[in-house]
């Protein structure tokens, strides 16, 4: 991904991979609000990354991939819905696969 002059790039992680989920429509436009102050958002859609299990194959491409790109980012946006009073189990699981 290439960033913008300022070199700022913000993950954006989706915590829903239902089809037309919410979650991807509000990622949207905090992305979109991030590129008109001039910052690179990096949408991260765990759906594409084929994430495993807790502590089962932290190596494979999905994981390497997300921790590549969380690791470029200066910070990180969680957008998630609220599941019986927390996180999203796609959230939960991404974290579990970014290695720290």
């Amino acid at each position: 991904m290439e960033t913008t002059p300022n070199g700022l790039q913000i993950a954006i992680l989706i915590g829903s991979v239902r089809p037309g989920n919410y979650s991807s429509k509000a990622a949207a436009l905090v992305a979109d609000e991030f590129t008109r102050l001039g910052v690179t958002p990096d949408l991260i859609d765990p759906a594409t990354l084929d994430l495993p299990m807790p502590g089962m194959g932290l190596n494979d491409p999905g994981p390497r991939e997300l921790q590549r790109r969380i690791s470029e980012a200066a910070a990180i946006v969680l957008v998630t819905p609220e599941y019986h009073g927390s996180f999203s189990s796609v959230i939960k699981l991404a974290i579990e696969n970014m290695g720290f």
